[in-house]
């Protein structure tokens, strides 16, 4: 609020009025198309409003420049009040034809620049009309005007280059700080001052009232969201703006005054998971915050993926160890707990490289100590001896054990000899083998009964018992005919 000055009767007095509201402004400008050039306020670096350059260094107010200039002040074109207000202050009496700022009659030192003007106060600012025509002026200080009121006409007196209207708003008072009532992308005011401001480079309308551009609801509709008549979805309109929230679980009717609801989405296999963000609502297993079994192709937490499994929880293969030190999780016959097969080009036990096979005449098999007897160290059935009666070890050395009585060697792929006791017809085929003993077994590679190895040249068993019992015989043989000699 302010102290404004007011008359009563002839008499200059104080008096305590209450402020208009905010108005919008109207048109200052009463005439049609008397106006046909416009300087803006400066916003700074001589660009208007709009960012353009009508506008000159320094500008504090918009001017409408009349068409033809002095040469139409004659015709008295009227100053329209912009708002609703009270005047208080009004010059009059000054030279109103001035094609410069200075020189006789002109400049600042009359009027402070403006000339002959009014000043009326609209409430929270106060508007300057300078420039006007000598002697035109209409309104007195304390007079209460309206919005489109005449106040005088337009002129070109003070510091003026040629007849125009400029239009000036201070807050809050004559001395107050001026500022554009004109918004854009230059401008600092925001929302525009103007009722109808019109476009760039045009008067301003000259309507008294803000323009109602709201959009208007259609009669059916509320504030508040209400139900349709089918409950499928709610509608509602606030400022022109028709809303409709569609509800596919149905909709709700609540109490007079507040807002229908959309129905929440229902739950089908329980596991306190609505339908909307449940990925499967008829698995009570699936639902968001479920825990998720790693690598089983179910996405049970509803994150959108299976969780793949960490590689310590990981064995493929099933061969009991995880991916994290098995070699190859794929391949069951291929842990670090495995045999490795020597010289076979796999790693069988995961250490980074095949074992070397032992050089001949080590316990390649694992069986015990190397005997010289056993032909094939690769092989642990092959450590039998020629006791034993196992054919299969000697015939990978090459000779048949029970068959060197005899002298018979086997293991020729191209010729058998047949051994008694199997086949059709009661004996077997025997591969026959090279008669060379191997030079490592003392030529046969078979063993004797109690582990020990047949030496070269030896004789079986059988052999020094036939040759007993026939020296036995002889000599029987001769005591008897040494008694029937007697």
């Amino acid at each position: 609020m302010t102290w404004r000055p007011c008359t009563l009767g002839l008499a200059m007095v104080l008096c305590w009025c209450a402020p208009a509201r905010a108005q919008p402004f109207s048109s200052p400008v009463g005439c049609d198309g008397c106006i046909t050039y416009w300087y803006y306020a400066d916003q700074g670096g001589t660009r208007d409003w709009n960012c353009g350059r009508n506008t000159y260094s320094g500008h504090l107010g918009s001017d409408y420049s009349l068409y033809r200039g002095v040469n139409s002040i004659d015709a008295g074109n009227d100053v329209l009040a912009m708002a609703d207000g009270v005047v208080v202050h009004t010059e009059d009496g000054y030279f109103d034809r001035c094609r410069q700022c200075g020189g006789l009659n002109c400049g600042y030192g009359f009027g402070d620049g403006f000339g002959n003007h009014v000043a009326i106060d609209h409430g929270e600012h106060i508007i300057i009309y300078g420039h006007l025509r000598l002697e035109s002026l209409t309104v007195e200080v304390g007079d209460e005007v309206k919005c489109g009121q005449a106040l005088g006409h337009i002129g070109s007196s003070g510091c003026s280059t040629d007849a125009h209207l400029h239009v000036e708003p201070r807050r809050p008072n004559l001395r107050g700080r001026s500022y554009d009532p004109y918004a854009g992308p230059c401008s600092n005011t925001e929302p525009s001052m103007w009722a109808d401001q019109g476009r760039y480079r045009n008067m301003p309308g000259t309507s008294c009232e803000t323009i109602d551009e709201t959009p208007r609801c259609p009669s059916d509709t509320y504030p508040i969201w209400t139900c349709n008549d089918d409950k499928t979805n709610r509608r509602r309109c606030v400022d022109g703006e028709d809303m409709i929230d569609e509800c596919p679980y149905g909709c709700v009717g609540m109490p007079t005054g507040t807002d229908d609801v959309c129905a929440l989405p229902p739950d089908a296999d329980g596991d306190g998971e609505r339908a909307d963000v449940d990925c499967d609502d008829g698995d009570p297993a699936r639902h968001p915050g479920a825990v998720e079994t790693c690598d089983d192709g179910i996405d049970q937490d509803c994150t959108g993926e299976d969780k793949p499994c960490p590689p310590e929880e990981t064995d493929r293969d099933a061969d009991g160890s995880s991916a994290l030190v098995d070699c190859d999780d794929d391949d069951a016959t291929i842990h670090p707990a495995a045999m490795d097969v020597c010289g076979d080009g796999v790693d069988q036990d995961c250490t980074g490289m095949d074992a070397p096979c032992p050089p001949i005449g080590a316990d390649r098999e694992g069986t015990g100590p190397r005997n010289p007897a056993d032909c094939n160290d690769g092989d642990a059935a092959s450590t039998e001896g020629c006791a034993q009666g196992v054919a299969q070890d000697c015939e990978r050395t090459g000779v048949d054990c029970g068959s060197r009585a005899q002298g018979v060697t086997q293991g020729d792929a191209t010729a058998e000899t047949p051994r008694a006791g199997s086949g059709a017809a009661g004996s077997a085929l025997v591969p026959r083998a090279s008669p060379r003993p191997r030079e490592d077994d003392g030529g046969c590679g078979c063993r004797m009964p109690g582990g020990r190895a047949a030496p070269v040249g030896s004789h079986p068993p059988g052999t020094w018992l036939a040759l007993g019992a026939l020296l036995y015989a002889l000599r029987r043989r001769r005591r008897h005919r040494t008694w029937q000699k007697r």
